[in-house]
């Protein structure tokens, strides 16, 4: 809906290779009306207004950079729209060293899930299928936005959420399906890497000590072996020379 500071690469998540969604990023505002909300929020009613469902798809997703109603990272609108705000959020990935595009992606994920759950629809008050403690999973409310990072690093369907859904009219294959495809969202292999050091810092000194000296010894048995090559190649044009 709005551009944000922390520019969003639409294509990763249009590209994002799954079997339970195909995503399209159709239309974009450039620039949001005044908003009418107290603490210059948009409510509900408000965003209802801009952010109107498109019938070629199942439901639609706005992403806008600005505070929600209740300051929620995430309302559902009704009539199978919802809006995910980038406000705050947008900062606590980004210093987490979480994508903006896997955080929508994982969103996309929940909605899936809670409109297969809901009967295909997504309602005004859909999301009571969510948790308010924090579990690492998909269904995280997460009222405090910094724990938005556990369900994006590596977000699982908890076990209670699996009993609920394996209970209703979502297809069987949706469990296994988006179990394995939440193990693509994870963070860049440079911040994993870093992650590791800081939870392993012996480790780290250790395997650093040892590929040091083991390069340490290669670089010596490399230096050794060009040189007797040059001195045998020297000595063999000296015989032939003489």
């Amino acid at each position: 809906m709005s551009l944000n500071s922390y520019p969003v690469n639409f294509s990763i998540v249009e590209k994002w290779k799954s079997k339970i969604f195909e995503a399209h990023h159709v239309d974009q505002i450039q620039a949001l009306p005044n908003s009418n909300g107290e603490h210059w929020s948009y409510p509900d009613t408000q965003l209802s207004e801009l952010l109107v469902p498109d019938s070629e798809y199942d439901f639609t997703i706005g992403i806008i950079n600005a505070r929600l109603e209740d300051n929620f990272y995430f309302r559902p609108l009704g009539n199978n729209v919802g809006v995910l705000s980038l406000y705050e959020t947008a900062e606590i990935l980004h210093y987490s060293n979480l994508t903006l595009e896997n955080f929508i992606v994982r969103i996309i994920y929940e909605v899936c899930g809670i409109y297969l759950e809901s009967n295909r629809t997504i309602s005004a008050n859909a999301f009571t299928l969510v948790h308010d403690d924090t579990r690492n999973c998909l269904y995280d409310l997460a009222p405090n936005k910094a724990d938005i990072i556990f369900s994006t690093i590596r977000p699982i369907i908890c076990p209670q959420c699996k009993a609920r859904i394996m209970g209703g009219q979502v297809p069987r294959e949706f469990i296994a399906t988006a179990e394995k495809e939440l193990k693509k969202i994870k963070k860049q292999r440079y911040y994993r890497m870093m992650d590791y050091v800081k939870a392993h810092p012996r480790t780290a000194i250790l395997i650093t000590s040892v590929t040091a000296l083991t390069l340490n010894i290669l670089a010596n048995f490399i230096y050794d072996y060009i040189k007797q090559t040059v001195i045998n190649s020297i000595e063999y044009v000296g015989s032939l020379l003489g």
